[in-house]
């Protein structure tokens, strides 16, 4: 990790509709446009794996249905919201404060992985403004290696699409400087987990950008955000993420032009670090 990045790019389409109850069933069309013509490779990798590409929004298959549901579509589990942040506002009512074990847990066992993203809501349970981030990454790390039982998510993001909150009204500091501490903040979660002997399978992701249109108002946005992500917190990532929407910020009006926004980004991490960090990879 000290001289590689590691890039995740998430495209997630959603064509299924799940009613609330048998009395609420619905039918929606939805139209999908294949063209037969073009073939398109990821590195050397022309075939769609479904294992890593075809996910729902949850971390749960216990269900018999669900499991049932997961087999017969080939798609697998993808995303939760739950992590240390919200294991410890719900102990202590307070952002910021963590009920770290007051005697020592020698728990070294290598931790199993289970394959999805855990991450946490970008609100003031989180993170606030006069946090100690040293303090919260430590607290992650103790979280995930001694309070969990079993397996931990093998990706960990942090805050989910921070950027775009950091001037919620919730936070008592807005804009850059709100960013700034939610990078750290980051930076110091990956720092503390990587340094946790029974946490060496887990992966550390972020910053989670969404809409991420990198070039609005002379590359303003890419200095501000993930430039600014990198320089203070990308030594301790495993992987940068973006969430791709169908925003009116990114979509082009040709279909091969918005195909190609994901490369676009990664060109942009690759001749912005690579002379730092060494190799760069590119993977899905």
């Amino acid at each position: 990790m000290n001289n590689i990045i590691l890039t995740a790019l998430s495209v997630c389409l959603s064509f299924s509709v799940f009613p609330l109850s048998s009395s609420e069933n619905k039918t929606y069309n939805t139209t999908v446009t294949v063209d037969y013509a073009t073939q398109r490779y990821l590195n050397d990798v022309s075939a769609l794996d479904r294992g890593k590409y075809f996910n729902i929004h949850t971390s749960k298959d216990s269900d018999p249905d669900v499991r049932k549901f997961l087999a017969d579509y080939g798609v697998g589990i993808g995303r939760s919201f739950w992590g240390p942040f919200s294991y410890s506002y719900g102990k202590t009512k307070k952002v910021g404060e963590y009920p770290f074990s007051e005697k020592p847990l020698n728990y070294t066992d290598l931790k199993e992985t289970k394959r999805y993203v855990a991450t946490e809501h970008a609100n003031a349970r989180t993170i606030q403004w006069g946090i100690d981030p040293v303090k919260a990454g430590a607290w992650a790390a103790e979280y995930y290696s001694k309070h969990v039982k079993g397996a931990v998510p093998e990706f960990f993001e942090p805050i989910n699409e921070p950027f775009v909150h950091a001037r919620d009204k919730c936070f008592n500091m807005h804009g850059q400087e709100m960013r700034m501490l939610m990078a750290d903040f980051y930076a110091q979660t990956g720092k503390h987990i990587h340094a946790e002997p029974s946490l060496k399978k887990m992966k550390i992701i972020g910053y989670a950008a969404a809409y991420p249109a990198m070039e609005l108002r002379d590359f303003d946005h890419w200095n501000n955000t993930m430039k600014m992500f990198i320089d203070r917190a990308g030594e301790y990532m495993d992987g940068l993420s973006v969430h791709l929407y169908d925003g009116i910020n990114i979509v082009a009006r040709v279909p091969a032009v918005r195909e190609v926004i994901p490369k676009l980004f990664s060109t942009l991490w690759k001749t912005t670090r690579s002379s730092a960090w060494g190799k760069f990879f590119l993977l899905p």
